[in-house]
């Protein structure tokens, strides 16, 4: 079963702000209020929010219906392509994974390095902008002479730049 990101307690907060902005609305009867939790404690409580200021904003005369409100949850929920729902059901508040996890994906970037034949991150780095290069599809901001040269010769210069020296800006050197 899906976990409920829109606790009970929030969506009270949100039907009390509907009240205070429309005076005319469904809201008000309790168990009313019961049975529309259910319709929107799927949602991430910033889709709900941002759904309801949407709402507020395009100027209603009234309430919006528990329909019209849901459907707005749906488009905002679409537009951020279910992103503020997949960050609360992951439990990603914005901060690096940390512990075990860490450990599996660092193993898992590794894994993956190793299988595509890439010897670090910075090689498999260069190797797609030479790939970029060859397709004629490097950003404009990047310069086609850095990639030019195969892997073993442009290793130490490449890495070497990395460490804060690249495109001749030191990027050690505090201003």
């Amino acid at each position: 079963m899906a976990k409920e990101l829109v606790s009970k307690q929030e969506f009270v907060v949100m039907i009390q702000w509907i009240n205070a902005r429309w005076n005319n609305n469904l809201y008000t009867n309790n168990a009313n209020v019961k049975r529309y939790w259910d319709d929107f404690k799927f949602f991430s409580p910033d889709t709900v929010w941002e759904a309801l200021n949407d709402l507020f904003d395009a100027g209603l005369k009234f309430a919006p219906t528990p329909s019209e409100w849901k459907r707005q949850c749906t488009i905002v929920s679409q537009a951020h392509a279910g992103e503020y729902e997949r960050r609360e059901r992951e439990d990603v508040k914005g901060e690096l994974v940390s512990g075990d996890a860490k450990a599996s994906n660092r193993e898992g970037l590794k894994r993956y390095l190793d299988g595509m034949g890439y010897e670090s991150f910075w090689h498999a780095v260069y190797e797609k902008n030479r790939e970029k290069l060859e397709n004629g599809t490097l950003e404009p901001y990047q310069d086609p002479k850095t990639y030019e040269q195969p892997w073993e010769k442009a290793k130490e210069w490449f890495l070497e730049g990395k460490r804060g020296h690249l495109a001749g800006v030191d990027l050690t050197e505090k201003e």
